[in-house]
């Protein structure tokens, strides 16, 4: 099984300062998106804005990792997986606790009923 992707970012691109948020870099990442017909409901109209949200930490991720030519299940992966080494740093964080929660939020912000 693969390991977390470590490539080193590509030259010219700025490196954060330790506990320093950067700025989004530029990349020409376009990834194929549903239209609204095979989206799951989305009862408060918040889930666009949401996966907005996702897609710019992805970029973002693919950017500093230099992964941008991967393909976005291999850049989802990479990302949960550093998340996953983030949560063994963080104390008192359990990563499958954090996912089950993610799946319930993800359930009812799906729920067409």
């Amino acid at each position: 099984m693969p390991g977390c992707n470590n490539k080193p970012p590509r030259a010219g691109q700025v490196q954060p300062l330790p506990g320093f948020p950067s700025q989004p870099q530029p990349t020409h990442l376009s990834y194929p998106m549903k239209t609204a017909p095979l989206l799951p409901p989305d009862p408060d109209e918040q889930n666009e804005s949401r996966a907005d949200h996702a897609r710019q930490a992805l970029q973002l991720f693919a950017s500093l990792t230099g992964t941008t030519d991967e393909n976005a299940a291999t850049q989802v992966q990479d990302l949960l997986c550093d998340l996953m080494h983030l949560a063994d740093r963080i104390n008192g964080l359990d990563f499958a606790e954090a996912l089950t929660g993610a799946q319930w939020h993800y359930e009812a912000e799906t729920d067409g009923e």
